[in-house]
């Protein structure tokens, strides 16, 4: 996702934003010879850190046939950690 979409979803102020992609390129480079700072992830710089809740790695978004639906995610409580697998659903 880039700064700018980063930036417009930040201004619509949802309590939520929910991603069938991984959001932020850096993450696809993970590893020792490429390191990344927060600055070059703006989903989890202007949205997470702004109390935004971000739901990743969802699937099968392409079957959702109508504009308007009932989005239920019901993640696992792990203690110490910052994230969760969670059970993802929609109610058309």
């Amino acid at each position: 996702m880039t700064m700018e979409a980063a930036q417009w979803l930040h201004e619509k102020k949802p309590e939520a934003v929910a991603f069938d992609f991984p959001q932020d390129y850096p993450l696809k480079l993970i590893d020792s010879e490429n390191p990344f700072q927060v600055k070059d992830m703006p989903t989890h710089e202007l949205l997470l850190k702004n109390g935004i809740l971000l739901i990743e790695y969802l699937c099968n978004l392409s079957q959702v046939t109508k504009q308007r639906v009932q989005f239920i995610c019901l993640p696992l409580k792990l203690e110490g950690f910052e994230g969760a697998p969670a059970r993802a659903v929609i109610i058309e």
